[in-house]
């Protein structure tokens, strides 16, 4: 039960900063992750954690496009809209990891094509 703020946050709430091996270890350790970032959430999907990700507001709404863009292509809603228990609706992770995997497969054949390219 940590809150980890986002950098310049500020609030009166009690913020812990962790290093990034704490951070990956927190949200692998994790039973549930409530989150308004994208990395957060690409991490929670790699570890196959129920969380939610709650949309950032003002000047920093147009940021949650490309968290939105990334539930679209895993085919996924894990947008909060008021109701914490969604968090608990089932995800797929079959399909999810096998997106992923796809995609490093897809990823490493284009940087492998560009490389036979340079030589």
């Amino acid at each position: 039960e940590k809150y980890v703020a986002s950098q310049d946050k500020f609030d009166s709430f009690e913020k812990y900063y962790p290093t990034m091996e704490e951070w990956f270890a927190g949200i692998k350790n994790a039973e549930y992750v409530f989150t308004n970032s994208f990395h957060c959430s690409v991490i929670s999907l790699i570890f196959n954690k129920k969380f939610l990700f709650i949309p950032l507001l003002g000047q920093s709404s147009a940021n949650n496009e490309r968290i939105f863009s990334l539930f679209e292509d895993f085919n996924i809603d894990r947008e909060y809209r008021g109701n914490i228990f969604k968090i608990d609706e089932e995800i797929n992770w079959i399909e999810v990891n096998k997106n992923f995997t796809n995609k490093i497969t897809k990823n490493i054949d284009l940087f492998t094509e560009l490389l036979e390219k340079k030589s």
